[in-house]
């Protein structure tokens, strides 16, 4: 059994990882209205004291080192920039934060969302800053915190949004919605096409790193595999190429394809790894 000490004083909304495989770091974000970095010790992780004799044994694996705080409400999405020197974070403030990672403070302010903020995403070339919020809309930014443009394309709250970089470098950026549907944003940022939905909830996407196929999560249980177009002239409506039934409630998903090709769904009853 491997812990890693508690730190939040509320429960954990978010997670990010980045660092690298020497130095890994941990980025959460919580209901105490706070994101914290974690440091990790994957390597040498301690017993916990107490367990050093049970049969299955607590390890410390993280300590909680600074706190950025600045929100005013819960912190309920973030997202790292490449070179991880910056973090980006959405709160039920209806505020969005850009952060310096080397001093932990709030560069800026986004205020433009009349509701909760769900979901953040850095573009491919980290110039703009995408948010999605219960107010059913997808907001387009600048890192200096200006308005770029408001997508009120859906008809639900925008619950996900993933930037996926195909090897030929065409980027697309994919918005899932509570209306049930995907929405996929080519390089321009304008509608290339859409995932037909269903009547259930979008709550989570991933994609491979080759950005081939799009895992889309919806709240019934239900995950579609759907093949992302080779290009924006390519717009093919029935592109889905598996459906997986789990029968529970899925809150997110993730895909890894480095080792075992394999991904991760966290649902209401506990974690599913396949």
């Amino acid at each position: 059994k491997i812990i890693i000490i508690i730190g939040h004083r509320g429960a954990v909304t978010c997670l990010s990882c980045g660092g690298t495989s020497e130095n890994p770091i941990l980025y959460s974000g919580s209901r105490d209205k706070t994101v914290i970095q974690w440091n990790l010790n994957l390597g040498k992780p301690e017993v916990i004291e107490g367990t050093e004799g049970a049969e299955d044994k607590d390890y410390l694996v993280g300590k909680p080192g600074k706190a950025l705080k600045g929100h005013n409400h819960f912190v309920s999405c973030i997202a790292l920039s490449s070179d991880g020197k910056r973090l980006v974070s959405g709160s039920w403030d209806k505020t969005i934060r850009l952060w310096d990672l080397a001093t932990c403070k709030s560069e800026v302010l986004f205020k433009g969302h009349t509701k909760d903020v769900l979901s953040v995403a850095f573009s491919h070339d980290e110039r703009l800053i995408f948010s999605g919020a219960m107010d059913n809309t997808l907001k387009y930014w600048n890192t200096k915190g200006d308005l770029k443009f408001d997508n009120n394309q859906f008809n639900g709250w925008v619950s996900c949004i993933l930037n996926i970089v195909k090897k030929d470098k065409q980027n697309y950026i994919a918005v899932g919605s509570w209306d049930g549907t995907v929405r996929i944003l080519g390089n321009d940022y304008n509608l290339v096409t859409e995932v037909p939905g269903g009547e259930y909830a979008v709550t989570s996407l991933g994609a491979d790193e080759a950005g081939e196929f799009l895992f889309i999560a919806y709240k019934n249980g239900t995950i579609k595999v759907w093949n992302i177009p080779e290009n924006e002239s390519e717009k093919s409506e029935d592109n889905v190429k598996q459906v997986i039934e789990t029968n529970v409630d899925i809150n997110a998903i993730s895909f890894d394809s480095k080792f075992f090709e394999i991904y991760a769904i966290g649902t209401n009853k506990g974690l599913q790894i396949r």
